[in-house]
């Protein structure tokens, strides 16, 4: 974030410009019907997300707050990112279900421990005893 902060004042004005778009404008773009809008909305929000993270600023939230945003990618734009193999027919069977159900049961396990132990810091700075402040004399 020291890098960060010793960048131009000219660039501090373009990102503050750039996060009164991302808390005021983008958000609307969100209520579109799934395609470019949405898309848009996701990809901006992700990337904004990640730039905030590369400062080094706010920590866990903005992986939080970016997770979200991969709902608003429709199965057409997924499909035309990423190439999907298609199995052979033979294959398309209740055990492939089976071990796709298990592969993402494994993931939510993950995801779900990930958050948990991001968690504990802030929850124990919460509930925790205030912190000491010094008394100024004025």
């Amino acid at each position: 974030s020291y890098y960060a902060h010793m960048l131009p004042s000219s660039l501090h004005h373009i990102e503050v410009a750039l996060t009164f778009f991302e808390q005021v404008i983008l958000p609307w773009f969100v209520l579109f019907p799934t395609g470019f809008m949405t898309t848009f909305a996701g990809l901006c929000e992700i990337v904004f997300q990640i730039l905030i993270v590369g400062t080094g600023n706010y920590a866990w939230i903005n992986y939080i707050s970016a997770l979200p945003c991969l709902s608003l990618f429709d199965d057409h734009t997924l499909t035309t990112w990423f190439q999907f193999p298609t199995p052979p027919s033979h294959l398309c069977n209740n055990s492939s279900s089976s071990l796709y159900k298990k592969f993402r049961f494994g993931i939510d396990i993950l995801l779900a421990c990930f958050l948990i132990q991001k968690s504990i810091e802030p929850l124990k700075e919460l509930y925790g005893p205030a912190p000491v402040r010094p008394v100024c004399d004025t």
